[in-house]
């Protein structure tokens, strides 16, 4: 099962200008099935909206969220919603630790906000790593798979997607199929995920197996 792990929409995130709809289509086109809205310091509350727009467009759609922390920015997936003591990492590490929430390293190439996390805190806090952002070239990305298998961490992929022509670069292959966000934490925390490139990245390496199409 492929899932497009991070992505913004302008409802929640204002960097970003892709309605809901819009994202879902164009992630259906591109051959995915399912999505995961990362908003940032944000998590929709609206889940019968995410519902319905899941069943008009034939994708799962799941909820997470992108926090601004001390260390850069964080995935989180599921954690029910966002308060603004999350901003402080160590409050965040609680907080995803109590809800039984997964922490993921987005594009350690690019902080953002704050500091790089050093690699004790990466071994010790977070569950897993943004190997393949559909921002960040695959060079750059193939330094931080090492990374994660070094530090016997996960690995996802995300398109980290604002505009249509983002989406669906990126994704995460679920060995399983995942009905909802318990069942998709459950399967990221085994670590039974593995990160996809679905398009060629900015450096004009290949896609998967060379081309656009995608694993099923």
């Amino acid at each position: 099962m492929l899932i497009d792990l991070h992505n913004h929409t302008l409802h929640l995130s204002t960097d970003s200008g892709l309605t809901l709809d819009e994202l879902l289509a164009r992630a259906k086109e591109r051959g995915l099935d399912g999505v995961c809205l990362t908003e940032h310091n944000a998590v929709w509350q609206n889940t019968a909206r995410l519902e319905a727009a899941g069943q008009r467009h034939g994708l799962a759609v799941f909820r997470g969220m992108e926090v601004n922390t001390q260390y850069g920015h964080v995935l989180v997936y599921g954690v029910r919603a966002f308060r603004n003591s999350m901003f402080n990492f160590d409050e965040l590490c609680r907080v995803v630790e109590s809800e039984g929430g997964v922490m993921v390293l987005a594009h350690p190439q690019w902080v953002g906000v704050g500091r790089p996390p050093t690699m004790d805190i990466i071994a010790n806090h977070f569950h897993g790593i943004e190997v393949l952002n559909g921002e960040v070239s695959n060079d750059a990305n193939g330094y931080v798979e090492s990374m994660a298998v070094s530090l016997g961490k996960f690995g996802t992929g995300g398109s980290d997607s604002h505009s249509i022509g983002a989406v669906g670069k990126c994704a995460t292959l679920f060995q399983n199929p995942v009905r909802n966000e318990e069942e998709m934490v459950k399967e990221m925390r085994v670590g039974r995920v593995t990160a996809v490139r679905l398009a060629p990245s900015s450096n004009g390496l290949k896609s998967l197996n060379g081309n656009n199409s995608l694993p099923h």
